[in-house]
């Protein structure tokens, strides 16, 4: 009997503190939804809107040690960065970060004076006085140098920035060539790159039946090639991304050679680019005596100057 008294008197008092226990708490809560209500809704309106809006800051080049300290608003009505600049003749001229050259009143920047997309191929800037052939008085010209090739120049106009010249140039020795057909495309079923000097109809058939049949590129226009007097030139890369094809700048005759300038017609893409096959196909003058030289363009950046390289070199074909 006194078991069953003390267990009961135990089980009520349990009952009676977690009563106790809720009360607090819903106390306490109660209270402090009271005092978010007062104390915190207000102050943060209040601090809203006393700050300011954060500052928008200029991009930084994360390449190399060029950092950006303001912006400039260009007639577009878009705006790059800028940081360092050269001044001359009451003008100052910026090469953006975004590779954007800009010039404005040297006393006020929003005072735009001209713009244009400048190459990334030039990372040093200078405003000179040069002699211009058939003027007597020196103008005044922004000066893009690049510190890996110092044998180019870019010179343009300080007050409207038009192209003055572009020194450092290889031109081509020789007497300028037409080829008689050329085609230039992507589409092959072979993903090994093959380059070719082709001398016999035979050896052609063989290989556009390897790589082109019933693929249906600009291949299947070279057609009544006379090997008598012509051979041709296969210049296949095999499977590559980022290009259409091969092109031929110029093609010149030498007394030691025949040289053909090649550039690769590529392009930027985002994400995964699509498999392409890329190829030149150029009917040249047959040669019995002197080489075939073939030279691409080693200069990858947009807008920089052509620097010509040998890459291939084929001999004399047989009479």
């Amino acid at each position: 009997m006194k078991r069953i008294v003390l267990a009961a008197t135990a089980l009520a008092l349990a009952i009676s503190m977690t009563h106790a226990v809720q009360k607090q708490t819903t106390a306490q809560t109660n209270s402090s939804r009271g005092q978010q209500t007062v104390t915190q809704h207000p102050p943060q309106q209040q601090n809203a809107r006393q700050q300011p809006p954060p500052p928008v800051r200029p991009p930084v080049l994360r390449q190399g040690v060029r950092r950006s300290n303001k912006w400039i608003k260009l007639p577009s009505g878009s705006s790059v960065a800028v940081d360092v600049s050269v001044t001359g003749d009451g003008v100052r001229v910026y090469n953006a970060l975004t590779w954007h050259l800009v010039a404005v009143d040297e006393n006020d920047d929003t005072k735009v004076l001209w713009d244009k997309s400048a190459s990334a191929f030039w990372d040093k800037m200078d405003i000179e006085q040069i002699e211009i052939e058939g003027q007597d008085e020196k103008a005044w010209a922004v000066v893009m140098r690049s510190s890996r090739y110092e044998q180019f120049a870019e010179f343009h106009d300080l007050h409207t920035g038009e192209l003055i010249k572009l020194v450092g140039e290889e031109p081509a020795d020789g007497n300028s060539v037409t080829l008689a057909q050329t085609a230039s495309g992507s589409g092959g079923k072979r993903d090994e790159p093959l380059y070719e000097l082709v001398g016999s109809a035979e050896r052609w058939q063989k290989i556009y039946a390897e790589i082109f049949a019933g693929q249906d590129t600009p291949a299947d226009s070279i057609k009544d090639v006379d090997f008598t007097q012509h051979a041709i030139v296969v210049y296949y890369a095999g499977k590559a991304t980022n290009c259409r094809g091969f092109s031929v700048a110029g093609a010149f005759e030498t007394e030691d050679e025949l040289l053909l300038r090649v550039f690769a017609r590529t392009y930027q893409s985002h994400g995964n680019p699509p498999a392409e096959h890329p190829f030149g196909i150029f009917v040249v003058p047959r040669m019995t005596e002197k080489p075939y030289v073939i030279e691409t363009d080693r200069q990858g950046l947009i807008g920089g100057p052509e620097i010509w390289k040998e890459s291939r070199r084929f001999d004399p074909l047989e009479d």
